[in-house]
């Protein structure tokens, strides 16, 4: 008889992981949108969790699915703080054959003035806010993975919020990544 059946049948335990797995997925979810990640990633590593979070519950404190998404946000919160202090004392190396070797590209600062004068007014009301973004945004695509990908999303739900439509927010974006090649 293995340990978690021990477990089970001396707290009458009758959860499974067929049983919680979608509060699993909920949870991850909910520290995603909190902190960010990758679900598929953070998902593997909460399930992982469950046999010792199933292991370790007892039924005098609670119930087991509160248990269970305490165990899982603060876990996947451990192991992000975890990566964070080993990466920041990991000492920095970069490759400098990818660096030498990467096309020099020459920005040209006058270019850049005439391109933004030559924009429609729309165009440059996405640059101003590109350039200086404000938190909101700053904020909905750090939520969203701080990719620009995530960036320019964040800038189409914004420019939606102001009541511009899909079709004028798609022509600007097309207007500025063709000005600018």
């Amino acid at each position: 008889m293995t340990t978690a059946t021990m477990t089970a049948k001396k707290f009458g335990l009758t959860e499974t992981f067929f049983d919680v797995e979608c509060l699993i997925r909920k949870t991850v979810w909910r520290f995603i949108r909190a902190y960010g990640g990758d679900f598929e990633e953070l998902y593997a590593e909460a399930c992982s969790m469950y046999i010792d979070i199933y292991d370790t519950f007892d039924e005098d404190l609670g119930a087991f699915s509160t248990w269970l998404c305490q165990r899982v946000f603060y876990g996947l919160l451990d192991k992000l703080r975890r990566t964070a202090s080993r990466n920041a004392s990991l000492p920095r190396e970069y490759d400098s054959s990818v660096v030498d070797n990467a096309p020099a590209r020459q920005v040209n600062n006058y270019r850049l003035v005439e391109i933004y004068h030559d924009l429609s007014d729309e165009a440059k009301e996405v640059c101003k806010l590109v350039l200086d973004l404000p938190r909101t945004i700053s904020y909905e695509a750090d939520t969203r993975g701080g990719t620009t990908s995530c960036v320019r999303g964040a800038i189409r739900q914004f420019l939606l919020g102001a009541g511009w439509v899909n079709e004028q927010i798609s022509e600007t974006f097309e207007e500025i990544k063709d000005a600018l090649q």
